[in-house]
């Protein structure tokens, strides 16, 4: 099976220059863990998970009550996704095997990956995609 088989199609993006405040309403409204950052090419410059708020704690002084600084941050939208997202991340064709995106998963620690054909997104596959279409093998097998 392909990633192309079991990939998002329909792929919720940013731009780099959204507030991050912004960007965790669009996560929230749409239930969603991760947003692609693509440019006015439709290419991948980045990508935000929820995972990226708690490291942005370490984007602040030392010293300070970091909880209560980070959110009046986040609050006063001070902080853009530039500023938190992951720049150039692994991405994978929809062509490939479910099994290669199981192991780029594994090897850089992340829980999704942006499907890209020609340089343009095209998807997103994600552990949920991958843990899914396990299942559907497991019965189809039984």
């Amino acid at each position: 099976m392909k990633v192309k088989n079991i990939m998002t199609h329909n792929v919720i993006t940013i731009t780099q220059d959204m507030t991050a405040l912004d960007a965790l309403r669009k996560m929230n409204d749409n239930t969603i863990h991760h947003l692609l950052v693509t440019n006015q090419d439709n290419e991948v410059t980045g990508v935000l998970s929820t995972r990226d708020f708690p490291n942005a704690l370490d984007l602040l002084e030392e010293g300070s009550t970091a909880m209560d600084e980070f959110l009046n941050k986040i609050k006063s939208e001070q902080f853009l996704v530039k500023d938190l997202m992951t720049p150039n991340p692994v991405g994978i064709s929809p062509e490939a095997p479910l099994t290669d995106a199981a192991k780029l998963m594994l090897w850089h620690n992340i829980h999704s990956l942006p499907v890209v054909d020609n340089k343009k997104l095209v998807g997103i596959v994600t552990d949920r995609n991958l843990l899914s279409a396990l299942g559907e093998m497991e019965e189809a097998l039984h």
